[in-house]
């Protein structure tokens, strides 16, 4: 048992040297980063056992490449519409109005430019593809969009009021619709309205009643201009 123990004494303060050891390397080296000036000092003291410096066994980073600029394509800006197209509206309008009235007469008709144009008072018949011609008053007209400069829009329309079996009434038409056929003036009016909108002929004071017997008038004064009246066919005697 003593021999156990002789034998053992000398290695039991090997792991506290060891731990000293590795204490005093630490504060050697903590005082070597803090003032690098002592770096000499140490070595005259232990030689050249101290450790390698800080940026000994660093590899520096490889200096980035520089960057590959890629050319990048300017395109030159597309043609504003507003310049191409300044009014569009009223572009629109007139490409409208030639197609649906390709020569011009319904917009002459009721155009202000024209001298001869239809106005509010006037009695107008017109002609439809799918129905019975309707005649009447002229009460409003909706030139629409540019009627300012002469120019009429698509959608114009006018609003026509009749009798009929003594009951009153009023029609729209939109006069580039392509189930109106046509529109005649039937009479015009003794005078120029002063207002644009005759809404007050509804009142009985004012109200023109049927107008049946101004169409029959006007379509004999038409026959016997064009001389396409009703013909009388002679029946031929027997013998």
């Amino acid at each position: 048992m003593d021999l156990f123990r002789t034998s053992t004494r000398p290695l039991a303060g090997l792991k506290a040297s060891l731990r000293h050891c590795t204490a005093q390397k630490r504060y050697r080296h903590e005082r070597i980063r803090k003032n690098p000036a002592l770096i000499d000092g140490w070595d005259l003291m232990i030689g050249k056992n101290m450790p390698p410096k800080q940026g000994f066994w660093q590899k520096e980073a490889p200096a980035a490449p520089e960057p590959k600029h890629k050319k990048i394509k300017i395109h030159n800006p597309p043609v504003s519409e507003a310049l191409r197209c300044p009014t569009p509206t009223i572009t629109w309008n007139q490409q409208q109005v030639a197609a649906l009235d390709p020569l011009g007469q319904r917009e002459r008709l009721f155009s202000r430019s024209y001298p001869e144009h239809a106005n509010v008072g006037d009695v107008l018949l017109v002609k439809l593809r799918n129905g019975d011609p309707f005649v009447g008053v002229c009460i409003s007209i909706k030139r629409g969009i540019d009627a300012a400069e002469g120019r009429i829009g698509a959608d114009t329309s006018i609003l026509l009021r009749n009798h009929l079996t003594a009951i009153g009434v009023e029609m729209s038409f939109k006069i580039f619709s392509p189930n109106v056929s046509g529109i005649e003036v039937v009479e015009r009016a003794r005078k120029r309205a002063r207002r644009a909108r005759l809404y007050y002929m509804r009142n009985k004071k004012h109200d023109r009643g049927s107008l049946a017997g101004v169409l029959e008038r006007y379509q004999n004064e038409r026959a016997g201009i064009t001389g396409t009246g009703a013909r009388k066919v002679k029946s031929k005697k027997r013998r």
